[in-house]
């Protein structure tokens, strides 16, 4: 049985044994001080006694948020995720949790910190999706803490935690008809074949700056990698391999974007011929005067503008032409199946909740079809 030991006004300690240490043989106890009535001591030993005989009992850590999530980045997350995404967390963690949270101890943390959290990215107008990912990170962390049983329950539960909604941004794509001015204003473009192979294949963008000659075969191009930016504030840039399986893949060009990669092949050629020795041979099918992986910001700011300003369109992101691509083939009635294998997505239901502003307009089409077909 527990016992409750009055230590003064309203100062209880409540004791319970746990049994002996199996190392020295040493009688160990839980010790805990309750403010408050003897009553509410006594019923505080009345729990832990109760967890201890049927063997759930677990002694409070010490350990606060912010070591705990040292520790989980450093011994769990490193193993389990990739080395980019790893720093991305850790950026989270340092940027928003610790600040919030990071004092507290692990036992102690409530769902009431974790709303507090939310509360404060609100207050400084984060964005619903930066919060939510902030979430994420806590939440997947402290799932580990609940496996390993330093703590009965996880406190970042979605179910416990009132969220933001996010806001779908509506897709921002090109007509077929803007589609073909699009194409016919970047032919003449240093950078246009850049531009035209990712309204041609759907493929990300880093998956474009990534790709080496050796991934053209006859009218295809495979995807084994892609360029990023490295996240340590370096600004470098580096090949990596996709996240997922389904972003290895083999993407079949139309025409036009063939004619365009042949048509920049030969400039670079030209290029390397003029740069001589100083030409650094990366194999990259899209790299400066010398050879260097482009900069995506640099393209996007600078030669993507001028070409919807050449072909008379209105401002869209370069990103948009994935989008594009998507929609025209969605547009056109290719299977969502394989749409969904061009662009790389883990699932085809991805592939539709993204684009399902397209939908509405396919069944109409299909309705069309089928009345045509019975009438």
């Amino acid at each position: 049985m527990a016992q409750v030991i009055t230590r003064g006004r309203g100062r209880h300690l409540v004791r319970v044994f746990l049994g002996r240490d199996p190392a020295t043989g040493r009688r160990r106890y839980h010790n805990k001080t309750i403010r408050g009535t003897k009553k509410q001591a006594e019923a505080y030993g009345r729990k832990i006694q109760t967890q201890v005989d049927s063997g759930t009992f677990r002694e409070p850590t010490r350990q606060t948020v912010a070591e705990f999530l040292d520790h989980w980045f450093e011994h769990t997350a490193r193993r389990r995720v990739h080395r980019e995404t790893l720093q991305e967390y850790k950026a989270i963690a340092e940027r928003h949790l610790k600040p919030v949270l990071g004092k507290i101890r692990l036992g102690q943390l409530t769902p009431e910190h974790v709303q507090q959290l939310v509360t404060a990215m609100e207050a400084k107008k984060r964005a619903p999706r930066t919060i939510r990912n902030a979430h994420g990170v806590l939440r997947n962390a402290l799932s580990r803490a609940v496996r390993e049983g330093t703590i009965p329950m996880n406190p970042a539960s979605a179910k416990l935690v009132d969220l933001p909604k996010t806001r779908r941004r509506e897709l921002t794509v090109l007509s077929p008809k803007e589609a073909a001015a699009f194409v016919e204003a970047a032919r003449g473009e240093r950078w246009g074949p850049l531009f035209i192979l990712l309204l041609g294949s759907g493929m990300r963008p880093g998956e474009a700056l990534g790709l080496q000659w050796s991934d053209f075969e006859g009218s295809s191009l495979r995807i084994r990698r892609a360029l990023v930016r490295s996240r340590d504030g370096s600004g470098k840039r580096r090949l990596k391999e996709p996240k997922t399986r389904d972003s290895r893949r083999t993407v079949p060009l139309p025409d036009f974007a063939l004619e365009a990669l042949r048509t920049h092949r030969r400039r670079q050629a030209e290029e390397k011929l003029r740069a001589g020795a100083e030409y650094e041979d990366r194999g990259l099918i899209f790299a400066d005067e010398r050879g260097a992986p482009l900069s995506w910001r640099r393209l996007t700011k600078y030669e993507f503008p001028w070409i919807l300003e050449e072909a008379g369109l209105p401002k869209i992101r370069a990103y948009d032409l994935r989008h594009t691509c998507a929609t025209l083939l969605l547009s056109a009635g290719v299977n969502p199946k394989v749409v969904s294998e061009r662009l790389g997505h883990t699932t085809v239901t991805l592939t539709l909740d993204t684009y399902s502003s397209v939908l509405p307009g396919l069944q109409e089409d299909a309705t069309a079809k089928l009345g045509a077909m019975l009438s």
